[in-house]
């Protein structure tokens, strides 16, 4: 056999296996998923947090009872979010509007929530027939009647200087089996002290003292890039700076998106919308609700808190085993300000909670509510008058700035009237925690 024959046969299996090969790509599909265009969208638009519902957000901040003469709770907040829990799914119908809003609390439970509610859009966490018409009422408090009456419970739906309140009726359920269970067992129960009973929303704080874990937990950071996307028309024309105080700034001319110098809070603001004015709380609770959801930015157990008067501004705080968390960087809040279909302002934190590090090897038995109680008799001139409410909550404090490790200790809080929440022990209150 000559070279050249070896060359044609060595260039045709050449030339063979090229075919082979090309018809081999031609024909072979990978098992790889698609990236669809939402894929896309999530990865730009989604931080690491979820999505809630009303039901997972609005929560009452106390549920008292009101039997024999006596004010009392749940040993623990978690009991009492059950029990409210349970309450949501008594079917009440017969909705009417009474012309006094004096509802008498003695054989009752009282189930107070941190700010007034829209009652079409508490109605949508309880269990109501769609065919009911709720009229436009806003709701601080509701009562449920204690009776062993096996007909009928009655509910009412009260808020705060109205002069109107919303009755409905629970019918053939044995609402007061239910609670009996509550009633009976005195070891799960609380005594409360009220403090200026006589006004429509009476203050209530555990008359003894109340002994509560410590929590330390590690953090991790929130990406900037998603938010950017969410909060701007055109991310494409966004453009970041920094000041001389090392924060950064992200503008397109007009938005302007500021973080701290630690990354640790972002603050975003449309100075073009220039009439923030009164909007529906029904409206603002939504809208806010949606926005949230859109990006899933509940990024921790936050829960709503306060909706101000004018209805503009929405605060959602973070809560700990059904206690607020309070902190002087508001890290623990998120807060936004709508102008009726347009979000003005949104502020939040740019970390969150990771891994819990310490939990209950500490805690705290805070004063008992009987010495805060003598304590502001003693220091405050005008008290109760001065005073708005009292409540127990978290302090969450830096305790490794460089990691950002946060440690959240109880304490006893007081807002004064048109004031923020304070650490009761800054107005130099000296029983503040104690025994560890």
């Amino acid at each position: 056999m000559t070279v050249e024959h070896i060359k044609t046969i060595v260039l045709s299996s050449l030339i063979a296996i090229s075919l082979l090969l090309t018809v081999a790509i031609w024909n072979y599909q990978p098992n790889l998923d698609e990236l669809g265009d939402e894929n896309i969208i999530d990865a730009a638009t989604k931080i690491n947090g979820q999505q809630k519902t009303m039901k997972e957000i609005v929560e009452p901040k106390q549920l008292m009872f009101h039997e024999n003469n006596r004010t009392f709770s749940l040993t623990s907040r978690t009991a009492s979010l059950d029990l409210f829990d349970e309450m949501r799914t008594w079917p009440m119908t017969d909705f009417e509007t009474l012309s006094s809003n004096q509802v008498e609390r003695e054989s009752k439970v009282e189930v107070i929530f941190p700010t007034a509610v829209p009652l079409n859009l508490l109605g949508n966490t309880l269990s109501i027939n769609e065919e009911e018409k709720l009229p436009e009422y806003n709701v601080d408090r509701m009562f449920v009647e204690i009776s062993n009456n096996q007909s009928s419970t009655s509910v009412y739906f009260v808020t705060d200087g109205e002069d109107q309140v919303v009755r409905a009726v629970i019918r053939n359920f044995d609402v007061y089996k239910s609670l009996d269970q509550y009633l009976v067992n005195s070891y799960d129960q609380v005594d409360y002290l009220t403090i200026d009973e006589k006004r429509d929303n009476p203050i209530y704080i555990p008359e003894g003292e109340v002994t509560l874990p410590v929590y330390t937990y590690t953090t991790t950071p929130i990406s900037v890039t998603p938010l950017i996307n969410v909060l701007f028309n055109d991310p494409n024309m966004v453009r970041p700076n920094s000041s001389t105080f090392g924060q950064s700034y992200y503008t397109d001319s007009t938005r302007q998106l500021r973080i701290n110098q630690d990354q640790k809070y972002m603050r975003f603001v449309n100075p073009s919308i220039s009439n923030v004015g009164t909007l529906p709380r029904q409206e603002v609770l939504k809208q806010s609700l949606d926005f949230v959801n859109d990006h899933n930015g509940w990024t921790d157990n936050y829960k709503l808190f306060r909706i101000n008067d004018s209805g503009s501004t929405i605060d959602y705080r973070i809560f700990k085993k059904g206690y607020p968390v309070f902190d002087d960087n508001n890290l623990s809040l998120i807060q936004q300000t709508w102008a009726e279909q347009e979000l003005y302002a949104y502020d939040r934190a740019m970390v969150q909670f990771a891994t819990l590090i310490e939990s209950e090897s500490q805690q705290v038995t805070l004063a008992s509510g009987q010495d805060v109680l003598d304590y502001l008799n003693k220091s405050m001139k005008q008290f109760p008058l001065l005073i708005e409410d009292i409540a127990i909550g978290y302090k969450m404090e830096e305790t490794n700035k460089v990691s950002l490790v946060l440690t959240l200790k109880p304490v006893w809080y007081i807002k004064t009237v048109g004031g923020d929440w304070k650490p009761l022990s800054e107005e130099g209150f000296n029983g503040q925690g104690g025994v560890q």
